[in-house]
């Protein structure tokens, strides 16, 4: 949800326009967002204030006066104030396909303009890092399609990070490949991907070829990129859990948990070395998790 300071201002600059802000979210309006910096608001939560304009809204439905919507979108923008303005991006989310959208257009092009540049869906923003061994780069169709036909050729049995690679391009969902210094080969990848329901809250998998396991390769490739969310140098880009972001954003990330067969001691034992703590079985998998910010 917004801070306290950025209600008030919200509230006092929609007042000076003639909006009374009343309306306070209460715990199940809550949004879990990656960014913690503003939530998307469900409608009725920015706008339900508003003369009760906004109808209740479930997950399949939304009901809304797309007027008023456009109305507050362009008092927000005309602000030139950058936190009003992301607001305007982000509240409105259900109306982002909706052609009376007074931004539809702008986020038309947007989605054509990122997708004309990468010629691909890929959220990982994040610079390319290297260990004295790796070269650790964000994910892209042509390795993702390469360590999908090995996995199914050699490894069909690890299915839980096959599924995830699939979907690389998905927006809360971080890959990065490693490939050898030495020959470039991609021997591997490490997956991020957001934890619905848990803020900053991060699944971390992992899968490294075999012939190329017990070397140290994912305990040198994690620690480099643990030194990156430390650095807040992880960089996501697109639409994040219902968050329509037209820019380059730095999620927050305080915890990580990975999950693995509990037939896998090999993954076991990986996730003990990386300095996880081991919380038992569920639902047949092993359960670990790992605390960042220490002081939350």
């Amino acid at each position: 949800m917004l801070s306290d300071e950025l209600t008030e201002k919200l509230k006092s600059y929609l007042e000076e326009h003639g909006y009374k802000y009343d309306f306070y979210l209460e715990d199940k309006y809550k949004a879990s967002t990656l960014t913690d910096n503003y939530a998307s608001f469900i409608l009725k939560s920015i706008t339900g204030l508003i003369n009760n304009s906004i109808i209740e809204t479930d997950t399949t439905n939304s009901i809304y006066d797309i007027d008023l919507i456009n109305k507050l979108t362009s008092i927000l923008i005309e602000s030139k104030d950058d936190d009003l303005i992301s607001i305007a991006w982000n509240s409105f989310i259900d109306c982002a396909y909706d052609e009376r959208f007074i931004l539809f257009n702008e986020m038309k092009k947007a989605r054509e303009f990122y997708f004309h540049k990468y010629n691909e869906f890929n959220s990982n923003h994040t610079k390319s890092m290297e260990t004295e061994r790796l070269i650790i780069e964000p994910n892209c169709k042509a390795d993702s399609e390469e360590l999908i036909e090995h996995i199914d050729k050699n490894n069909k049995e690890e299915y839980l990070f096959s599924r995830q690679i699939r979907h690389f391009s998905s927006a809360d969902c971080l890959i990065f490949n490693l490939k050898k210094k030495d020959d470039k080969e991609l021997i591997g990848s490490i997956g991020l991907s957001f934890v619905e329901g848990e803020k900053g809250c991060f699944n971390l998998s992992y899968y490294i070829k075999k012939e190329y396991r017990k070397n140290g390769y994912v305990k040198e490739a994690f620690k480099k990129i643990l030194e990156a969310i430390n650095n807040n140098e992880i960089i996501m880009y697109g639409e994040i859990k219902r968050e329509y972001f037209l820019e380059e954003i730095k999620p927050m990330i305080n915890n990580l948990i990975i999950y693995c067969n509990k037939d896998n001691i090999a993954s076991f034992n990986t996730a003990k070395s990386l300095g996880f703590q081991y919380d038992g079985l569920y639902k047949n998998n092993h359960y670990f998790h790992l605390k960042l910010n220490k002081d939350e």
